[in-house]
């Protein structure tokens, strides 16, 4: 099956989560625990086996202190790389 363009953004999108998990010097329990969400849960989302809802993602981004804007241009960067 071939991977589309919505396919290529989400894998960017989440690759940049992790990056920007990384930058901040946490993991990912521990950012699952700044949002109140079960590890198990989050792992599902963030390895792209569950679609991850909006206001977890949301909550993901305002936990890491990063505006959604710089978030989208870094994704899209990484998409186009």
């Amino acid at each position: 099956m071939d991977e589309t363009q919505a396919d290529k953004y989400t894998k960017a999108t989440l690759e940049q989560l992790h990056a920007e998990v990384a930058a901040a010097g946490i993991d990912l329990k521990a950012l699952a625990g700044r949002i109140g969400l079960d590890y198990n849960t989050f792992w599902r989302y963030t390895s792209g086996k569950r679609a991850m809802p909006m206001h977890v993602f949301w909550a993901a981004l305002d936990a890491l202190k990063i505006d959604e804007q710089v978030f989208v241009r870094r994704a899209r960067e990484r998409l186009n790389d």
